[in-house]
C-alpha cells in the first residue's frame, strides 16, 4: 500500500505541471477571445463573464483528470462507477491535450524561427508576441483534434472486442490437424472495466469455440475482495482442452497475486506459475502449455515469484508443440536468447503493449519492445511470437491506436 501511495503522489506532482501548462494555454486563448468581443451591458445575463465560466469549467476538467488515478486506491465495485468513468475520460483528455499542445507549440516555434530568418516578422515583440497571435486558433484546433480522437477511442472500447485471426503451420502436427487457441491479454479489471465488460469478453470467446484459452497476464488492477465479483464471468470460459493463465506486471502492482491464483483455480483455470501442463489432442498430438512469471519479477524480487523459463519448460518434450505464455514480448527475447531454452519453444503468447493504446504512444512502444503487435517469426529458433493488442485497456476507456481484440490463433499441421 505504501508503494502505491508513493507512486500516486509522484504521478500527481507530475500531472500538476501538465495541468498548469494546459491551463495557461487555454487561459491565453480565452483572454484573446474575450478581448476581441465586447459584451453589451443592457442585459442581466451578460454580467456573467463567459471567460470566467470557461476557466471554471477548465479547472473542473483538470481536477477530474488529476483525481482519476485515485480510483485505483479505493475499494472496487462490480460495475464501473459514473464518477470513475468521467474522471478517467478526463484523464484521456488531459493526456491528449498535453501532447497536442506541446506538438503545436513546437510547430509555432519552428514557424517563428522560419519567419524570422526569412525577414517576414519584425524584431518587436519576439516569439511570445508571435505565438500569442495564434493562441486562440491553436487551442481551438487542438481541442477539435483531441475531442475527435477521444470520441473514436470511446467507440472502440464500448464495443465488443473484435476477433482477429492468425495462422501458422508446424511439422509437429499431422497434415489436416489443427489447434485453435484464443488469446486474451490485458483485461485490466478495475476502475474502468466491470463485470458487464468481462461478461461480453467471455461471450465473444465462447462463441468461437476454441480448443484452448490462454490468458497472458494483466488480469486485474486490485484485490480479489474488491474485484472478484467483476471477474466472476471468467468462470464461464469454455474450451476443449482448458483455460491457462500466466501473470503480467499489473498482478504485482495491484492486489495480492496469490489471492488471484486461488480465485482462478476456483474457476477451473490452470495457473502456470513457472510451470507447464502437457495434454494430448483428439488426434494424438501432444501439446505442452507453459507459463512464466512476468518479466518485472526479475526487478521486484518478490518471494516465490521470479521469471524462470527453464523451470517453466522443464518436462516439455521435443515432440510437443510447446506454447509459452509470457506477458511481455521482451520476456520472449530473454527466453529465445538463453541457450538452455532457445529452440525449445514453438510459439510465445504475449500482450502488454496495448498496441500503444493512444496513437501518439505507438512509436515509443516500438522502441521499447522487441515485438509490438501481431504474429512474428523468429527464424533462428523457429519460434512464432504472437503479441495481442489486448481485450481491454488500462486507465481511460479510450483506444486511438486500433481495437480491443481476442486473437484466434490456428496452428495447422504440415508435412
Amino acid at each position: 500500500m505504501a508503494s502505491r501511495v508513493h507512486t500516486l503522489f509522484n504521478l500527481e506532482l507530475i500531472m500538476c505541471v501538465g495541468s498548469y501548462y494546459i491551463y495557461q494555454r487555454y487561459k491565453a486563448a480565452i483572454v484573446s477571445y474575450n478581448e476581441g468581443h465586447h459584451r453589451p451591458l443592457n442585459r442581466r445575463w451578460t454580467q456573467i463573464c463567459p471567460a470566467d465560466v470557461l476557466k471554471g469549467a477548465l479547472l473542473i476538467f483538470l481536477a477530474c483528470g488529476q483525481s482519476a488515478f485515485a480510483f485505483y486506491m479505493v475499494r472496487g465495485q462490480t460495475e464501473v462507477s459514473t464518477a470513475a468513468l468521467l474522471c478517467l475520460i478526463c484523464l484521456a483528455g488531459y493526456l491528449h491535450l498535453s501532447i497536442l499542445l506541446l506538438f503545436s507549440d513546437l510547430v509555432l516555434f519552428i514557424s517563428y524561427l522560419f519567419a524570422k530568418v526569412t525577414g517576414k516578422i519584425e524584431e518587436e515583440g519576439g516569439m511570445s508576441s508571435f505565438c500569442e497571435k495564434y493562441r486562440l486558433s491553436q487551442v481551438l484546433l487542438v481541442t477539435i483534434v483531441a475531442v475527435s480522437l477521444i470520441s473514436v477511442g470511446l467507440y472502440r472500447t464500448f464495443t465488443p472486442p473484435s476477433v482477429v485471426d492468425e495462422t501458422f503451420k508446424t511439422t509437429k502436427f499431422k497434415p489436416g490437424s489443427e489447434l485453435q487457441i484464443a488469446l486474451l491479454s490485458d483485461l485490466h479489471i478495475g476502475p474502468s472495466v466491470g463485470r458487464k465488460r468481462v461478461q461480453t469478453i467471455v461471450d465473444v470467446v465462447n462463441s468461437i469455440n476454441p480448443d484452448i484459452i490462454a490468458i497472458s497476464g494483466d488480469l486485474a488492477d486490485g484485490y480479489v475482495k474488491d474485484l472478484g465479483e467483476a471477474a466472476k464471468p471468467l468462470c464461464e470460459l469454455r474450451s476443449k482442452y482448458g483455460v491457462y493463465f500466466a501473470t503480467g506486471n499489473h498482478e504485482y502492482y495491484h492486489g495480492n497475486v496469490e489471492e488471484w491464483f486461488t480465485f482462478l483455480r476456483g474457476c477451473n483455470i490452470t495457473v502456470l506459475h513457472n510451470e507447464n501442463f502437457r495434454l494430448t489432442t483428439g488426434k494424438g498430438e501432444s501439446v505442452c502449455m507453459a507459463g512464466i512469471d512476468d518479466l518485472i519479477t526479475l526487478k521486484l524480487h518478490m518471494h516465490g515469484h521470479q521469471m524462470n523459463p527453464r523451470k517453466a519448460l522443464a518436462g516439455c518434450q521435443k515432440s510437443d508443440l510447446v506454447v509459452l505464455l509470457a506477458h511481455q514480448p521482451n520476456a520472449a527475447r530473454y527466453v529465445l536468447s538463453d541457450p538452455a531454452t532457445n529452440g525449445n519453444v514453438d510459439v510465445v503468447l504475449s500482450g502488454h503493449t496495448h498496441n500503444g493504446q493512444f496513437i501518439f504512444f505507438v512509436p515509443f512502444v516500438h522502441l521499447a519492445n522487441a515485438w509490438t503487435h501481431g504474429l512474428y517469426w523468429n527464424v533462428p529458433t523457429n519460434t512464432h511470437i504472437l503479441v495481442s493488442a489486448g481485450v481491454d485497456f488500462f486507465g481511460p476507456p479510450v483506444r486511438t491506436s486500433g481495437y480491443c481484440e481476442v486473437v484466434r490463433l490456428t496452428i495447422a499441421g504440415k508435412s
